[in-house]
């Protein structure tokens, strides 16, 4: 049963924050299970889980400055129902604190509908950082080290502005080719895409959305770097 939780004031800029879930904070239980995530943003996007495809929590990660983590299999994901808050059509940004173990195939980190359906944030772990919404793509040709926790933005303003930060450092792309999203009741998937087959492998500690563009957000990257232990340049 999915509970009610007061938005609390994030350390970061929040202007646009429609979901924030962060790893030790409204992760709840049923059986033993991890049966809900509280969406700390105040719009009550809250992630829902099934037992039998729900991921797995580590009370203290060190992988995670011993913090809490989910960790992600084959087959696991959470889901967030859609919210007017969560169609996003115009200006959009998603972050995802993750550390992949799979060496093959996709990472699926935050998708909303199918491929080539409103937001779909993923990378292909040996080939190239691809971010997609609608049914343009912005890609990168750097993607995250296997086992090395990442801090993983990727922002557009849906016209001419649009970037993809790894540990804040900002990635060269080779595709900029953007235009305004789609808007579906499809829900939100943290960990996997409704297609399957693009499944994250590995453990996450936050994901967020804004519908805002982020370019820079130095602010944000420094607050997730000094929370996870994870190094960040002083300026991006």
């Amino acid at each position: 049963m999915i509970g009610q939780r007061s938005p609390i004031l994030p350390p970061f800029p929040s202007q646009g924050l429609v979901l924030w879930l962060r790893s030790d904070i409204g992760v709840e239980f049923a059986n033993g299970a991890i049966s809900g995530w509280l969406d700390l943003s105040g719009n009550n996007n809250h992630a829902i889980a099934a037992a039998a495809t729900a991921p797995t929590y580590t009370a203290s990660d060190s992988n995670w400055n011993n913090l809490p983590s989910l960790t992600f299999a084959a087959g696991q994901q959470m889901t967030i129902a859609s919210s007017a808050s969560l169609q996003v059509t115009g200006p959009l940004t998603l972050v995802s604190v993750v550390r992949s173990t799979n060496t093959s195939g996709f990472n699926t980190l935050i998708s909303k509908g199918p491929s080539n359906q409103e937001y779909d944030h993923y990378w292909k772990s040996t080939v190239i950082a691809g971010l997609r919404h609608s049914a343009s793509d912005m890609d990168s040709a750097s993607v995250p080290a296997q086992n090395a926790a990442t801090i993983v933005v990727w922002t557009t303003d849906a016209s001419a502005q649009q970037q993809i930060y790894l540990n804040g450092v900002a990635q060269v792309q080779t595709v900029t080719a953007f235009t305004a999203g789609l808007s579906t009741s499809n829900p939100v998937m943290i960990g996997e895409r409704s297609d399957a087959g693009t499944q994250l492998i590995g453990s996450a500690v936050e994901f967020m959305i804004f519908n805002a563009f982020q370019g820079g957000c130095q602010a944000l990257h420094q607050y997730l770097g000094d929370r996870y232990n994870i190094s960040v340049p002083v300026t991006s």
